[in-house]
């Protein structure tokens, strides 16, 4: 495993916070993502926009590497797998799934994976409308409203700026932790980040290129 994972204790499991910007459960060899947004840059190509088709060709060679390192049996993808409707890039999902045949995943649908049961069930992908369990752990895409459970969740593609000397500063991804969540950072290139305020969580932790780091 990447020297630059970083442990985390959960409620009643222990976890990797991986550089990959994702979240692994060794006991379980389960992987948990979010954001992937999977055919987003196909979606905005078809809209004009100049977007290079190697955007998503690198999340899945990073998907692909992370299972091969950890030797991950399940992945779970915490809501939007894909991006909004088919296209090209969507539809390589299917070739680029069907090299792990022993891995199961599963998808807590999100509010961009709006694509046909069919096409969800030909890539052997199975699917939760809004929530799955780990152990005593709750998966979803957003946080809800109310819960008494402990959620992981994406959605909010969470980053914070890192002041350096003078006015330099630094923008990077982060998992954020509170008292009954974990909010996990857009695995997907070209995703954007929004930024945390970093009073309202008890512990944030940037994510570089090769390491992950406790700033809080």
């Amino acid at each position: 495993m990447n020297a630059g994972t970083l442990p985390i204790e959960l409620p009643g499991q222990q976890a990797f916070l991986l550089p990959e910007k994702a979240l692994w459960f060794p006991e379980g060899k389960t992987l948990v993502i979010a954001d992937v947004h999977w055919g987003k840059a196909g979606h905005f190509r078809k809209a004009g926009m100049a977007i290079p088709a190697r955007v998503n060709t690198n999340n899945a060679d990073r998907l692909t590497a992370i299972i091969t390192q950890t030797g991950a049996e399940r992945v779970i993808f915490a809501g939007d797998l894909f991006h909004s409707r088919h296209n090209n890039e969507v539809a390589a999902f299917k070739t680029w799934r069907a090299q792990f045949p022993e891995v199961t995943f599963q998808l807590v649908i999100g509010n961009h994976d709006i694509l046909e049961a069919s096409f969800y069930e030909s890539c052997l992908l199975e699917l939760f409308p809004e929530k799955l369990f780990l152990g005593g752990i709750c998966i979803m895409h957003d946080q809800p409203a109310v819960t008494t459970d402990f959620v992981i969740h994406g959605h909010l593609h969470p980053g914070i700026k890192i002041a350096g000397k003078g006015r330099q500063q630094i923008a990077v991804p982060c998992f954020a932790l509170s008292d009954r969540s974990l909010i996990l950072p857009a695995f997907g290139d070209f995703t954007g980040c929004h930024y945390l305020n970093a009073q309202q969580f008890q512990q944030l932790y940037a994510v570089t290129d090769s390491a992950v780091l406790r700033i809080k």
